[in-house]
């Protein structure tokens, strides 16, 4: 009798833990967990033989230790001990609110771990009798008096248990349980160390290294470049000015700091780079503040040096904050694309905003209310933010590629005749430069991901679906190949980043077709017409055999099969190819009248608005869903082709105005770190809180606008450490981008 006793004292454990007493009912004594535990405890424990078998045998296996221990927690409670009642307070609890959507009971990971602190220290007179750890089960309740009976309901549930009970004890002592299924169950161990991570490690050790950089490359380009640069710059003052008297030229060399060379020195300098005009194929040009100074070489150690100054102004901080936050756009910069870089990337973070906060609401029912205002579309069509991204990055590579040609000669980069070699030649430097330009951030972000997630799932009691934790280490390889989204979700690292696979994929395709209309121009049109239509004709394929059907309510349905697949998004970056290659032969002018022109913008509006809000009006089938996937991103690039064009060739009005506003310019420019950064940011706030959220709009607007702000900001040093440097250092190595700057504002 003493071991069924025990053994029922368990069970009514398990139920006190996991808040499930009765919960069909929801009256006064099932809402008070202990409440109802106490009443099972009087009425029903001499028909524990007959009715918890089950029950008895699940219970029958876990470990004596581990039963010995709950069994004198369950004592400690009935008799109202401080130590037992702390430790039943820190684990879930039903709060109430289950018809709002609150599936999160987790007690507190924080006080349980204070309260084992209290045991191993052995100071306080309340301690528990034995060391403590936490886990969090998720169960289904099983019950039909929730909503949608038709479906397990998963809640999620902390416990502070003894830690003499192993996994597999929990694992039997809530399978025992009558009214929950176990799903899974997590041991949060909190033993995981960044310093005993090799990736953490490696990572801290890249951090040092790029930091010394930095500093290096700041102190040359503050006491060394810019004192030689600004002397050269007196130097040349004073060459194109000689009525200049002493007393001036000597003012001028002291103000500027070049105190090692008198006036007399600067003009022997000059008058002796006037004597070899000859030189002009091998000078080297240095411009400071508009003003060009040309000096000439002296030996291949000065090329060496010239290199090691290139590489270290490349990290310099203050060189490259100038180029981030510079208000000058490059003569090949559309200007209008940086208001839509802008504004896309809003989008985005306000759409993970809310995905993010959402899934640890407490109240997860407020969505259906959301769902049926009109603006609830914005976040429900978020997709076609990504398609603007798709558009630009199309436009881009076509306009640059054929205002580059016009310009420069291929031989002078390839050495070869403009034929199959030196297009494959040229091909190799686009891919490679391609790669180079956005693997080493993306890398970082990859790493840091891995290690942040690692230590969130040992340290964390909320979680999100994805397994970066493992997937980083495992398949980051697919990530900096560009391919991740060939593989399931399931399997994937960053989930985000498929934009970044789908956009390099449409680069290999877009270098093709480029390199391909040079020649042979009506070849390269129809393969652009095909791949339309393959595209279209994939995508409505995939959705038919899906059965999918269109929903605002649920916008990532089908998500391996149609929302990141690059037949299904390629129709943005072609429409982008297009426009690029239009602009370039209108040479960015056109003539309309206003009647087309009211046309053609009455069109584009309808046609964006439709995307967006029309499906709040329409309920669509198998066949119409079919259709509206396939043609949707295409027709919203469409609309944004328009809108580039009439901003470039002056019938933009104050929409051109806005979208090509200065002040954008460095926001643009951080655009591509911003969309690394921003998740994982949302993912580590949310990460490390204790509890979920009850969500509302108000509070919404104010989590949207401070990850937009922290965003930035970190993306703003990320940039610095990162994206900035790789760049500059390209430029080197790159002739063609040794001509125009073009690599920050592309």
């Amino acid at each position: 009798m003493h071991c069924v006793g025990t053994s029922f004292k368990i069970a009514l454990c398990l139920c006190l833990l996991v808040a499930c007493a009765s919960v069909t009912a929801l009256d006064v004594s099932d809402v008070d967990v202990w409440w109802g535990v106490r009443r099972v405890w009087r009425q029903q424990a001499p028909h524990v033989d007959a009715e918890h078998s089950d029950a008895q045998q699940e219970l029958a296996r876990m470990g004596g230790v581990c039963r010995r221990h709950v069994d004198q927690f369950i004592d400690g409670v009935e008799a109202d001990n401080t130590w037992a009642i702390k430790v039943w307070d820190t684990s879930g609890h039903y709060p109430g609110q289950l018809y709002a959507g609150d599936r999160h009971w987790l007690g507190s990971l924080s006080l349980c771990s204070d309260l084992n602190a209290e045991f191993i220290a052995n100071k306080s007179f309340s301690r528990p009798p034995f060391p403590l750890t936490f886990y969090v089960a998720t169960l289904k309740l099983m019950t039909t008096s929730l909503p949608r009976p038709d479906q397990k309901t998963p809640v999620n549930i902390g416990l502070c248990l003894p830690k003499s009970c192993s996994l597999e004890d929990i694992q039997h002592l809530l399978n025992s349980g009558k009214n929950f299924k176990l799903a899974s169950l997590r041991h949060i161990k909190g033993e995981y160390q960044f310093w005993n991570d090799t990736s953490f490690s490696l990572l801290m050790f890249t951090f040092f290294v790029v930091g010394s950089l930095m500093i290096a490359g700041t102190w040359y380009d503050l006491t060394i470049l810019q004192p030689a640069i600004t002397c050269e710059k007196v130097a040349l003052a004073m060459y194109g000015n000689n009525n200049n008297n002493g007393s001036i030229l000597q003012h001028k060399n002291n103000q500027t700091g070049c105190n090692n060379m008198d006036s007399g020195e600067i003009k022997q300098a000059n008058k002796q780079m006037a004597k070899n005009p000859g030189q002009e194929p091998i000078k080297k040009e240095i411009r400071f503040k508009g003003i060009t100074t040309v000096v000439p070489p002296t030996g291949s150690a000065s090329k060496a040096l010239e290199r090691v100054s290139e590489v270290l102004k490349a990290f310099s901080v203050p060189a490259n904050v100038k180029k981030i936050c510079s208000l000058e756009a490059n003569e090949d910069t559309l200007t209008p694309l940086h208001g839509l870089r802008v504004i896309s990337i809003l989008w985005v973070i306000m759409i993970h905003t809310c995905l993010v906060i959402f899934h640890v609401a407490n109240n997860k029912l407020y969505r259906s209310k959301a769902e049926e205002d009109f603006l609830y579309h914005t976040l429900s069509s978020g997709t076609f933010s990504v398609d603007t991204f798709f558009f630009v990055s199309g436009l881009l590579i076509s306009f640059l590629y054929f205002r580059t040609r016009s310009k420069f000669d291929l031989q002078e980069f390839t050495k070869q005749e403009d034929g199959l070699k030196g297009q494959g030649i040229q091909f190799s430097s686009m891919i490679v430069y391609r790669f180079f330009r956005l693997t080493p951030p993306y890398l970082i972000m990859i790493w840091i991901v891995d290690v942040s997630m690692k230590h969130f799932r040992d340290h964390s009691v909320l979680e999100f679906p994805s397994m970066d934790y493992q997937n980083c280490e495992n398949y980051w390889w697919r990530n900096i190949l560009y391919i991740n989204t060939m593989f399931p979700s399931v399997e994937r690292c960053m989930s985000w980043s498929w934009y970044l696979a789908n956009d390099s994929q449409f680069y290999v395709i877009g270098a093709i077709l480029l390199i391909i209309s040079k020649r042979y121009f009506h070849v390269a049109a129809g393969l652009v017409s095909t791949l339309f239509v393959l595209g279209w004709g994939a995508t409505a394929v995939v959705s038919l055999s899906h059965k999918h059907i269109t929903d605002p309510k649920e916008p990532l349905a089908n998500y391996d099969e149609l929302y990141d697949k690059p037949w299904a998004r390629i129709g943005p970056y072609l429409v982008g190819l297009c426009t690029g290659w239009l602009l370039f032969h209108l040479k960015c002018t056109i003539t309309l009248s206003k009647t087309w022109v009211y046309v053609v913008w009455s069109a584009t509006g309808v046609t964006l608005l439709s995307v967006v809000y029309g499906l709040h009006y329409i309920k669509l089938g198998p066949t119409t869903s079919a259709m509206y996937v396939a043609l949707c991103h295409t027709a919203w690039a469409l609309a944004l082709a328009w809108v580039v064009i009439a901003c470039v060739t002056g019938y933009g009005g104050r929409l051109n105005s806005i979208l090509s506003w200065k002040y954008l310019y460095p926001f643009s420019r951080l655009t591509y770190c911003v969309y690394l950064i921003h998740p994982q940011l949302m993912r580590s706030a949310v990460l490390a809180a204790e509890s979920p959220m009850h969500i509302s709009r108000d509070l919404m607007i104010v989590q949207f606008l401070g990850f937009t702000v922290a965003s930035y900001m970190l993306a703003f040093v990320f940039s610095l450490s990162f994206e900035a440097p790789c760049i500059s250092l390209l430029k080197m190595l790159h002739p063609q981008k040794r001509h125009k700057n073009t690599a920050i504002d592309t």
